[in-house]
C-alpha cells in the first residue's frame, strides 16, 4: 500500500462519484463540484514574493463547491494481522451560500450522503483498498458564513510490502548451520 497511490485512487473515485453533480457557486451559476487533492489551490494573485492577501470573490467562484480529499497517514499493523494496513482518509466538503435562508448546510449534507452511499454500497476502491468501518460524517459547527463545511472520515485497508526473508538467524550460525 503506497500512500500516494491510496490518495490518488480515492481522489479519482470521488471525482467520478461527483462528475455529474452541480451546485450554485458564488455568482449563482451551476458549477461542477471540484475535487482537490490534500489542499485547495493558492488564492489568485498569490506568489511567494508577495504578502498573502487571502481569498477574494474570484477564488470563491473558482474553488466552491468543492471536496478536498486528505490523507491522515498510514498505520502498519503487526506482521500476523490479517488487515495489514490502514490509511485514514478525510473528505472535506465546502460550499458558498450567501442567501439569507442560510441553507448551505443542506448542500453539504447532500454531498456527504452521496459520498457515504458510494462508500457503503461499493466498499472497494481501485480494486485493492477495502473501505473499513466506521464511516463518520459531520457538519462543521464553526460560523464560517457564507462558507459551509462538512467532514467525513473513514479508513481504507490494504496490503503492504512483505518482509524479505533472505537473512540468516544468528542462533543457527552458533549451531554450525
Amino acid at each position: 500500500m503506497s500512500g500516494l497511490d491510496v490518495i490518488d485512487s480515492v481522489c479519482g473515485k470521488i471525482q467520478g462519484v461527483f462528475q455529474d453533480y452541480k451546485l450554485l457557486n458564488k455568482s449563482g451559476v451551476l458549477q461542477a463540484v471540484k475535487v482537490f487533492l490534500q489542499y485547495t489551490p493558492l488564492p489568485a494573485g498569490i506568489t511567494f514574493n508577495a504578502p498573502n492577501t487571502g481569498y477574494d470573490d474570484d477564488d470563491y467562484d473558482t474553488n466552491f463547491p468543492c471536496i478536498i480529499v486528505k490523507s491522515d497517514g498510514i498505520t502498519d499493523k503487526e506482521e500476523r494481522q490479517i488487515n495489514q494496513n490502514r490509511t485514514a482518509i478525510r473528505l472535506l466538503f465546502g460550499v458558498y451560500d450567501d442567501k439569507p435562508e442560510c441553507t448551505g448546510w443542506r448542500d453539504i449534507m447532500a454531498m456527504i450522503d452521496r459520498a457515504r452511499y458510494y462508500l457503503l454500497t461499493e466498499r472497494v476502491i481501485a480494486r485493492k483498498y477495502h473501505v473499513g468501518m466506521p464511516i463518520e460524517s459531520t457538519l462543521l459547527e464553526a460560523d464560517t458564513y457564507p462558507l459551509y463545511f462538512g467532514e467525513m472520515k473513514f479508513w481504507l485497508e490494504g496490503g503492504r510490502p512483505i518482509m524479505k526473508h533472505d537473512f540468516v538467524y544468528e542462533r543457527y550460525l552458533q549451531h554450525g548451520q
